[in-house]
């Protein structure tokens, strides 16, 4: 879970995730990632503009260019094992967050590899722009 949090960048460093404390990276700590929250307003925005649903490379692309001025360095750099984009994998662990059950912003039940905005989500969404 440690390494969960570390990789979508918990935003509050030591908070206690079932049972384990999280410590923030240097990085972190100087707030040279954007914070993981900060893609959820775009994602939601992207799925709407594609008519509420969308396949997750196109919405994650489309929410690169979206966050293209606000996405830092450290956002832009290569996890290490993997070598994938660090801002593109954070829009997919948001999404996966926007799944759950708890916040239900996107839809569980879409089929593989698509995204699908909820009502729920659409409220959020509305609620919080401006």
């Amino acid at each position: 879970i440690a390494a969960i949090d570390t990789l979508i960048g918990n935003d509050e460093p030591g908070v206690k995730t079932a049972g384990a404390t999280t410590q923030a990276s240097p990085a972190e700590d100087h707030g040279d990632f954007t914070p993981v929250k900060a893609y959820w307003k775009p994602l939601l925005q992207v799925l709407v503009e594609l008519g509420g649903r969308g396949h997750r490379l196109k919405v994650i692309d489309l929410v690169g260019e979206k966050m293209k001025d606000i996405l830092t360095d450290a956002d832009k750099g290569k996890l290490p094992k993997s070598g994938y984009s660090r801002w593109r994998n954070r829009v997919a662990w948001q999404a996966s967050q926007m799944r759950s059950v708890e916040v239900g912003f996107i839809k569980n039940d879409s089929r593989r590899g698509m995204w699908e905005i909820t009502e729920v989500g659409r409220k959020w969404l509305d609620d919080n722009s401006n």
